[in-house]
């Protein structure tokens, strides 16, 4: 069978840098987007970058990715001829492994958080943090997000799109085994059928766009062989990669401040232009390679997901703890800024770090050997 866009990178290199360059982007938007009121509270630069550059949009870079990635590691098992449950059994117990442990850790210290920050309640209140630790757990955060607005939370708002890639997690998987080689047009007909359509707020946490434009880039051969091409000549090209992210989140800002008023075209031309550069990323040309900053960038993409589940409680925490060093009577000022930036930045790196090593590559391999044991899963050849 023609191989996938990932297969033969991944092949080669187990990880493709420049995939992993894109996390480190999109972890990076959201790290700044959520430090206004989490942990910055006075600076009027942020306010100013925010407005007019809304930076939520790194979110539809992981969604993108997360469906590339997740359709290249099933499509090889969905086209052999092994039983589907097989498949199936497989794929769920190693995805269960791969983002549950440290999702559930984070949550269970956020409920932990609520009870020790209690006045002022930076976490949120012990009854919204357990409300939203079983959102977390049961996958219907995005659902409790968008019905809460403009109403308190809880530190475990980012869930709310770990939420939304379960749910993909387990719808894909059926879908893949009865379209099979065919999975590629039946996503493109559904981006085609509901890019028109009016995009009330609730489809805004359940929007499925980037999801699908990365089971379109994973599964047509066609583009994989465009792909490497392309990427190849624009990576001779001076500062050619960074001139197309760069491009790429401009416009997706440009874009993002029509939420409110939710035109058809808003949440699909937003997938559409994060999946660009994902396509040209999946040809592992190294044409988002920052030599100098290589090192840091590979590790914060690698450690993405980490960052993603710890940030805004680490945030939240950093900016109670400011209160009590200095100025104790000025809770929201620019030296309490600076104070819980420095506290936080540090604590960010050392847990991300920490989830990694010691939760989320041990349980990772718990995952793949119970799978290859799993008597449903045995002989199953998903990746």
């Amino acid at each position: 069978m023609p191989a996938s866009p990932a297969e033969a990178p991944a092949a080669r290199h187990g990880l493709i840098d420049d995939i992993q360059v894109l996390r480190a982007v999109a972890i990076a938007c959201v790290l700044v987007e959520h430090s206004w009121y989490n942990l910055l509270f006075h600076q009027e630069w942020l306010t100013w970058l925010l407005r007019h550059v809304p930076l939520w949009c790194g979110v539809d870079f992981f969604l993108v990715i997360s469906g590339y990635v997740i359709t290249s590691s099933l499509l090889p098992g969905v086209l052999a001829p092994v039983p589907a449950r097989q498949v199936l059994a497989r794929f769920w117990i190693r995805r269960a492994f791969r983002i549950w442990p440290a999702a559930w850790l984070w949550l269970a210290l956020m409920v932990l958080g609520s009870l020790i920050f209690t006045d002022p309640p930076f976490l949120g209140t012990l009854e919204l943090n357990v409300k939203g630790a079983l959102a977390g757990i049961f996958g219907y955060a995005n659902i409790r997000f968008a019905s809460r607005p403009m109403l308190p939370y809880g530190a475990s708002f980012p869930y709310w799109s770990l939420s939304l890639e379960e749910q993909f997690y387990v719808l894909l998987p059926p879908l893949m085994l009865l379209a099979r080689r065919h999975i590629g047009w039946v996503a493109l007909l559904a981006l085609a059928v509901q890019f028109p359509l009016p995009h009330p707020r609730m489809y805004f946490f359940l929007r499925n766009d980037g999801l699908l434009w990365g089971v379109v880039l994973a599964s047509m051969p066609a583009l994989a062989r465009w792909a490497a091409p392309a990427a190849t000549w624009l990576a001779r090209v001076p500062l050619a990669g960074l001139a197309i992210l760069t491009a790429a989140i401009g416009e997706m800002a440009r874009l993002s401040p029509f939420f409110e008023q939710s035109p058809p075209y808003l949440i699909g031309g937003m997938a559409a232009v994060a999946a660009l550069p994902v396509w040209l990323a999946s040809a592992d040309r190294d044409l988002f390679a920052m030599r100098k900053l290589q090192p840091a960038i590979l590790w914060a993409g690698s450690r993405s997901y980490a960052l993603y589940l710890c940030h805004v409680p680490i945030y939240q925490c950093a900016a109670a703890l400011s209160q009590f060093i200095g100025d104790g009577d000025k809770v929201f000022h620019a030296h309490t800024d600076l104070r819980s930036t420095l506290i936080a930045l540090p604590v960010l790196v050392a847990a991300a770090e920490l989830t990694y090593r010691c939760v989320e590559q041990p349980l990772r391999g718990v995952g793949v050997r119970l799978a290859g044991r799993s008597r449903f899963a045995r002989g199953a050849v998903v990746a």
